[in-house]
């Protein structure tokens, strides 16, 4: 099947919250990530979550914040996490996770995106 770029559903949040604490270890922190699929569900009036999904899997997700820029004076996006799996790298699936973050946070009226990467991170 081919890969589909769709918004995160219930039954997806612990899968989710699997890949943020991929992403700890891959960085390589001390520490794990307190998120649970739970967490993450209750957090939906805060957080928009888009996956990348081939097949019934969950290879790779993009967890993003509206936010507010006073020296801009508009709305815009802060990518939380952005995290693909080890086996899925090299096809632009981060691309397009972040395009469709990005085309979901225009719609809701942001102007800029906010995105940091971890030294650690290669």
């Amino acid at each position: 099947m081919s890969l589909v770029i769709r918004e995160m559903r219930d039954a997806d949040a612990d899968a989710v919250a699997g890949l943020v604490r991929g992403l700890a270890r891959f960085i390589g922190v001390d520490f794990v990530p307190r998120l649970t699929g739970e967490a993450l569900l209750a957090a939906r009036d805060l957080i928009d979550v888009v996956v990348a999904e081939r097949d019934g899997r969950i290879l790779g997700a993009c967890l993003g914040l509206m936010t507010f820029s006073t020296w801009r004076g508009v709305r815009g996006l802060y990518i939380v996490d952005l995290f693909v799996e080890a086996q899925a790298r090299g096809r632009n699936i981060g691309l397009m996770l972040l395009q469709e973050s990005a085309r979901r946070a225009a719609a809701r009226g942001a102007e800029f995106i906010k995105l940091e990467v971890d030294q650690a991170n290669p």
